[in-house]
């Protein structure tokens, strides 16, 4: 599964061992799911009990960007309700949506 092997990296990378060695991560992806779980992740860092059940990311853990039309975007915001730092997907679920209504527009 997808998001146990983020939390398993984000895991290794920023808890275990953080005292003798610092490590960065860098990840390619297309992926919705593992945009979102780093979200998950992300939010994780704002509540001290979620902290105690997932790896958490802190803001300056991370950042996330979208190539566009050979510009390089930053996917990184802040959310208008709670301001907690986010990574903004909503770009990624508009084109699974569209593809889900091209897959059900379709007939026999």
């Amino acid at each position: 599964m997808v998001t146990v092997l983020m939390s398993n990296l984000i895991e290794e990378v920023f808890h275990k061992n953080k005292k003798d060695r610092k490590l960065g991560l860098m990840v390619s992806t297309h992926s919705p799911y593992i945009v979102n779980h780093l979200n998950v992740l992300l939010r994780a860092g704002y509540f001290e009990k979620a902290r105690e059940n997932y790896p958490f990311l802190g803001k300056d853990d991370i950042a996330v960007y979208r190539v566009n039309e050979g510009k390089i975007i930053s996917l990184m915001a802040t959310d208008n309700d709670t301001g907690e730092y986010v990574i903004n997907a909503l770009d990624m679920s508009d084109t699974m949506e569209r593809i889900f209504e091209e897959y059900e527009s379709m007939e026999e």
